[in-house]
């Protein structure tokens, strides 16, 4: 004798509702399987945030070394800012210059110490050179101070 389709059908239903409540009590929500870690959300927000942190420092220096002083003064805090152009000799020698690497020694949310390595050339050859800037979070944006 064989079963006929409405006897087979609530059988299925209830092995269905028997694995949805079995995912339900090991997740503890049926979302929270499928919802992403905020573990990973906040490396993510890390990530970008010491992105920012050293797309600043490079783009500082850059500036520097194509001379375009309002760019670099766009990438200062407020207390930086200036409106002295800048010595025609520094200038010069900063036009040879090129980063080699951002490191970020400490952060918090409002503030970083970044290292800068660059070279420059000059009458005298290559130079590699590390600086230490303070990056602050002034208005929403990393700028040097």
């Amino acid at each position: 004798m064989t079963k006929s389709r409405d006897t087979r059908y609530p059988r299925r239903l209830a092995h269905f509702a028997v694995i949805v409540l079995g995912l339900a009590l090991t997740c503890g929500s049926i979302a929270a399987c499928g919802a992403p870690d905020s573990r990973e959300d906040i490396k993510g927000e890390e990530y970008a945030t010491e992105t920012a942190i050293r797309t600043t420092a490079v783009q500082l220096y850059e500036a520097m070394s194509r001379n375009d002083w309002d760019r670099y003064n766009s990438l200062q805090c407020t207390q930086q800012r200036s409106d002295t152009p800048m010595d025609p000799g520094l200038a010069r020698k900063m036009s040879r210059l090129e980063v080699r690497g951002v490191n970020i020694t400490s952060r918090t949310d409002t503030s970083a110490e970044v290292e800068v390595r660059f070279r420059y050339s000059d009458e005298s050859g290559d130079a590699d050179h590390t600086e230490k800037i303070n990056v602050i979070r002034e208005e929403g944006e990393w700028l040097a101070c």
